[in-house]
């Protein structure tokens, strides 16, 4: 086993306060044959200065310097200079427990899978961590490709490729798109349906996400729902193109989609009837009849039913019950 070596990507923008309980995390791990990708994403502080420091440090640490191109563009750079048997993902805010590498690989070689899994732990407080095993007993599951790519689709399944190792051979025609939030859930999608990858995974927490103010997971509106919206299209339509059994579920994901878009939506903005919007409210209307036995929450469901007869008084209703909260 340790003759395979792991390719861990880092992308970095303006991460100096938690950079370095990143990459000290990765630096410590019980599997050490690594190369270690530090990718600065254009950062305007300390972050670069910090990342030329560990690479003088440490032989099995590479570092990209590169203009500002988003999560995306950062994760690919990394990606077209790895050179390891198996790729992995760490974001520059987050940390992971010194023997997450071992367990992943040991994963992989033990059930011949070609994508294993962690479990992941989302904190706002150190004091948290102590938390992140208490009650569990060790399961290992395993899932075929179609059962997993299903789970992604109704939200059973976890989307994160940070928690995850990955067959580098896997990304030979495949990269992150640019431009697109929920990036994740869309490229794992594709790896297990073109390379029909089965995957395994433990329940026991080896990453640690880091909930921070102004993070991607944190922000309650923008691009990340229109993103959500226009990635499960995609995922939908190509269900469809390759006659895939689970066009149910790629079209129920459509739904919540729009109904998570149209709720969340800040209403100053409902109002201008902004394209996209109006691109929403078709494709809800477009599927009327096959809301109500969705596997959306029965609120949800009601709610945008609501909103295909009736859009601008549903909106009115839930922004008025939202301000008496």
């Amino acid at each position: 086993m340790r003759d395979k070596k792991i390719s861990i990507i880092v992308p970095i923008y303006n991460m100096e306060k938690y950079l370095k309980r990143c990459v000290d995390s990765i630096l410590t791990q019980t599997y050490t044959n690594l190369e270690i990708i530090l990718v600065d994403d254009g950062s305007s502080d300390s972050s670069s200065e910090i990342c030329d420091q560990y690479a003088e440090q440490d032989s099995r640490v590479k570092v990209v310097h590169k203009t500002n191109g988003g999560l995306s563009s950062a994760r690919n750079a990394g990606l077209d200079i790895a050179t390891g048997d198996y790729i992995g993902f760490v974001d520059s805010d987050d940390f992971i427990s010194d023997k997450m590498y071992e367990v992943l690989l040991t994963i992989i070689e033990d059930k011949g899978v070609r994508i294993s899994g962690v479990d992941g732990f989302c904190f706002c407080r150190d004091e948290q961590l102590s938390m992140a095993n208490i009650g569990k007993s060790e399961t290992l599951t395993c899932c075929d490709y179609l059962s997993y790519a299903t789970g992604l689709l109704t939200r059973t399944s976890n989307s994160s490729v940070c928690s995850k190792l990955f067959d580098a051979k896997l990304f030979t025609c495949r990269r992150f798109e640019e431009g697109k939030l929920n990036e994740d859930s869309l490229l794992l999608f594709y790896l297990l349906m073109e390379d029909k990858c089965d995957y395994a995974y433990t329940n026991m927490s080896h990453y640690y996400y880091f909930r921070r103010e102004g993070s991607i997971c944190n922000q309650h509106f923008g691009n990340v729902y229109s993103s959500l919206v226009e990635n499960n299209l995609e995922i939908e339509k190509y269900v469809i193109e390759e006659d895939i059994k689970i066009s149910k579920e790629a079209n129920d994901a459509v739904l919540y989609a729009c109904a998570i878009y149209l709720i969340l939506i800040p209403h100053y903005r409902y109002l201008k009837k902004e394209k996209f919007t109006e691109k929403v409210l078709c494709e809800a209307k477009r599927r009327r009849k096959t809301i109500l036995t969705s596997n959306l929450r029965k609120r949800d469901r009601y709610v945008l039913f609501a909103f295909t007869f009736f859009p601008r008084l549903t909106k009115w209703f839930i922004d008025l019950k939202r301000k008496n909260k």
